[in-house]
């Protein structure tokens, strides 16, 4: 409703649900909701994923009490990155991480990845969501940029 974050980066953009009909309930509108922040992380993935040439779905580290209390997101999320998720149990994730690359930068540290972590659990992507997904993303980038112009 603010606006687009990355990767557009868009002040202008507004929240829009299409497809929705008489018979759209609020758990589907919900769960579309959702779903369009997680294409959103999808986009951000694929576009890290070429710049830094990197073919296969690693496991991704992720943080949060919403990650943390809600399956249903969980789920989404990882069904639509395609890739295992690590649900970290730090409180001050991003503050580790920005600590542990300081050390690494500082030759405190030889490897980030190999400092010990705090998991709760790993969650293993659905591959036929995931597709579903892809394509997802696909429609969504089309109809961004039919209303954004």
């Amino acid at each position: 409703l603010g606006g687009e974050r990355a990767p557009l980066w868009n002040p202008d953009a507004r929240f829009a649900l299409i497809g929705a009909s008489l018979d759209t309930n609020a758990a589907q509108i919900l769960r579309a909701c959702l779903e369009s922040v997680a294409l959103r992380l999808l986009d951000v993935s694929q576009r890290l994923h070429a710049a830094c040439d990197v073919s296969t779905h690693i496991p991704l580290v992720a943080s949060g009490g919403a990650l943390q209390k809600s399956a249903v997101w969980r789920d989404i999320v990882c069904d639509a990155l395609g890739a295992p998720l690590v649900l970290s149990d730090e409180s001050e994730a991003s503050a580790r991480g920005a600590a542990l690359v300081a050390l690494e930068g500082l030759k405190i540290l030889d490897d980030a990845r190999n400092a010990p972590r705090h998991e709760s659990q790993t969650v293993q992507p659905n591959e036929e969501h995931h597709e579903i997904s892809a394509r997802a993303l696909e429609r969504q980038v089309k109809i961004y940029r039919a209303l954004m112009l």
